[in-house]
């Protein structure tokens, strides 16, 4: 019974982290997209909100997550170390939004250059959402893992990796896999459920995407070195 008393915050956690997945859509830019109202102004508020749901969201947690439910911090050390990790990941996010702004090459219209900071948040809350289903106590026990997870991330996102975007391609089979493995995500986010698929499609887009990416970008240098 006393383990009761720890429901309903990590609840009010879980739902944090069901409606930042949920933000991922990214309804603002298709809107902008299909009435032709892109503007600078736009892209800077939607990097500003990136930043907030995905920066700065992920790095509090971890913070929060040496304090125990009581508010007990744990070893001056430990928080410490902690607290680095959570910086490495806030200052990877708006470094990477910062570079997206004034990025204008060509190769970028197909490609990301590092991850997105969305699809860093998303990896950050189903990775989160999954430790806590097997272990409610996972972080505040040993924050150390969700800080090497997003620290990872952090250094990830001013990366030179390079991924395709989605629906980038001329492919009819890999938009039609891309959509369904999409609306399948979406599923899961909108009931709550099978957080491991979604961790599980985040990182393979990572690791394949990476591969495809290099191939790309390496493809359009040898062009602009021909012309």
């Amino acid at each position: 019974m006393p383990k009761l008393r720890y429901l309903p915050p990590n609840m009010v956690t879980l739902l944090s982290l069901t409606l930042a997945l949920i933000s991922i859509h990214k309804l603002d830019g298709t809107l902008a997209r299909l009435l032709g109202a892109q503007s600078q102004m736009g892209l800077q508020l939607d990097s500003f909100a990136d930043f907030t749901a995905f920066g700065l969201a992920p790095g509090f947690l971890l913070t929060a997550a040496v304090v125990g439910p009581a508010g007990i911090t744990q070893d001056s050390l430990n928080f410490g170390f902690v607290h680095l990790l959570a910086l490495a990941y806030i200052f990877g996010c708006v470094l990477r939004l910062a570079r997206f702004n004034v990025m204008d090459s060509t190769a970028f219209d197909t490609l990301f250059r590092g991850v997105p900071s969305t699809h860093a948040g998303g990896l950050a809350a189903s990775g989160v959402l999954v430790a806590l289903g097997y272990d409610p106590n996972i972080f505040y026990d040993q924050p150390e893992i969700l800080g090497a997870g997003l620290g990872i991330l952090g250094v990830l996102m001013v990366s030179p990796l390079h991924l395709p975007k989605l629906g980038a391609t001329s492919s009819t089979f890999w938009k039609f896999f891309t959509l369904v493995n999409v609306l399948g995500a979406y599923i899961c986010i909108s009931l709550r459920i099978f957080p491991e698929y979604i961790l599980f499609i985040g990182i393979a887009y990572l690791i394949f995407g990476a591969f495809v990416g290099a191939r790309k970008y390496a493809a359009w240098l040898e062009e602009t070195s021909e012309v």
